[in-house]
């Protein structure tokens, strides 16, 4: 007889995020349709509640889900170093992927909806939990998904909804070199407040930590939602 799969009710309070992978490296779009995997099973009645962190071995373009390539990635420069550009599942502007960048993505079933309403309340839980995690000086929430450091972004946020599940996508620079943002993207034309029309270089910088304490932050941060 064959054991029954669960999966989610009405009632039935969210599973614990789980980690499944604390560092893996490889290529890009392998954890992306591995998070998008999860997602799937989730919108079919599966309970999943499961996050990864991993980390790009190579400099990768990623736009967002219904972003066009066109106005945000530099072509002829990707062409010429042979830079990948890839479409993740949730939203947000295009994005370099590289050494030195932490991407940590999750999946979670909703079975307490008004925990969860929408993006911008989901999204905020997020950043607030990673905010003290982190507990660097001077960090703090910016605009709609990011934080920073003095007003530099160091952490970018994106998220994609289903019925019953949200995806969710996140960055923490930790060692990233922000030249390449400037050499593969071209500057967006939607742009938040705090950025004050700086270039890629200028408004990007790294946290003072390690990737291990990075992780080990995504952990807790996480552990509390």
């Amino acid at each position: 007889m064959m054991p029954q799969v669960p999966t989610a009710t009405n009632h039935e309070a969210p599973a614990p995020l789980a980690l499944v992978n604390l560092v893996r490296t490889g290529v890009v779009e392998e954890h992306l349709a591995e998070e998008w995997s999860w997602f799937q099973l989730s919108e079919q009645g599966r309970v999943i509640s499961r996050v990864h962190c991993w980390e790009s071995d190579r400099p990768v373009v990623v736009i967002g889900h219904h972003g066009p390539r066109a106005g945000q990635v530099d072509e002829d420069r990707c062409a010429e170093d042979r830079v990948a550009v890839v479409r993740r599942r949730s939203g947000g502007g295009a994005v370099v992927l590289a050494p030195g960048c932490l991407n940590y993505g999750f999946v979670r079933s909703i079975a307490d909806e008004s925990a969860w309403p929408d993006v911008a309340v989901s999204t905020a839980r997020v950043l607030d939990a990673l905010c003290a995690a982190l507990d660097v000086p001077g960090l703090r929430v910016e605009g709609v998904g990011d934080l920073a450091i003095d007003g530099r972004k160091v952490s970018g946020h994106a998220q994609r909804r289903g019925r019953n599940t949200v995806l969710h996508h996140g960055t923490l620079l930790f060692d990233f070199d922000p030249r390449l943002a400037t050499r593969y993207l071209t500057e967006p034309h939607r742009q938040p407040a705090y950025r004050v029309h700086r270039s890629h270089e200028a408004f990007l910088t790294n946290l003072p930590l390690t990737r291990a304490q990075c992780v080990t932050a995504v952990a807790e941060a996480l552990g509390r939602l």
